[in-house]
Parts: structure tokens; C-alpha cells; sequence
């Protein structure tokens, strides 16, 4: 679920991908984490934007004004002019919102995994006959 979470809240177009790879190489479970990153959709985007952009400002002290996110568009003849306009393209998101997605990724997965955790420590005491990793018998 944390794989998920973090994920969710890094714009990038392969979110479920990134976090189906850090749950396999966290030994997660790959189902919640896939869905956990569907927390951000075409729906939520321009909330979570704002709300990542005032966590940054928070954080920050900035007074810029939220600006909703410009296309990347690449135009140019070499690698050079596409990695300025990327930079560029970065730069223009500003420092809230660049300080917000961090921020708010890990605080988000630490919150998840505290709660299953939690969660899961509570089953277990209400129902001590589940185990943790219980096999079944053959």
C-alpha cells in the first residue's frame, strides 16, 4: 500500500507500473499497490495539484500564485534544445509544488503503512487465530 501511495502523488505517466516495481522489490502486495495509485486520475489531478502546490507554499513562506500545469512540448533540431525546454518546464512548476510532491509522497505512504499496520495488528488480536504468513496444512 505505501509502494502505491508514494507513487500516486509523482506525476508521471507510469504510475502503476513504478509502483507494481517497488512492491516486487519490496516483497509488497502488488494488487494494493496498483490500485492505491489510482488515487490519482483524471478526476482528482487538478485537486491534488493545488493541494501539493499549498503544502509547498506552506512549507516554503512563497507568495506565487498557483498556476495550473503547461503541456511539455518538445521543438527543437537535438537532444540540447529538448532537455532546456524540460528544464524549463520544470522550472515554471516553481518551488511549491516541487517541494509539495515529496512532502506529501512520503507522508502519505508513511501514514498507509502505519495504518495497515495497525490495522492488521488489531485483526490479530481480535481474531488470534489468524497468523501472519499461516500456511494452510496439505
Amino acid at each position: 500500500m505505501a509502494a502505491g501511495l508514494f507513487v500516486a502523488f509523482i506525476p508521471l505517466p507510469i504510475q502503476t507500473i513504478c509502483a507494481l516495481a517497488v512492491a516486487i522489490v519490496l516483497r509488497g502486495n502488488v494488487m494494493i499497490a496498483a490500485a492505491c495509485t489510482w488515487i490519482s486520475n483524471p478526476i482528482t489531478f487538478i485537486p491534488i495539484n493545488v493541494m501539493l502546490f499549498r503544502v509547498g507554499q506552506t512549507l516554503t513562506g512563497a507568495t506565487e500564485q498557483y498556476q495550473g500545469i503547461k503541456d511539455l512540448e518538445f521543438v527543437g533540431d537535438n537532444w540540447l534544445d529538448y532537455f532546456q525546454q524540460f528544464m524549463a518546464w520544470c522550472g515554471q512548476l516553481g518551488k511549491s509544488i516541487l517541494i509539495g510532491i515529496p512532502v506529501v509522497s512520503i507522508s502519505v505512504a508513511i501514514l498507509g503503512f502505519l495504518t495497515v499496520y495497525l490495522f492488521w495488528g488489531l485483526i490479530i488480536k481480535i481474531h488470534p487465530q489468524i497468523k501472519p504468513n499461516n500456511k494452510p496444512q496439505h
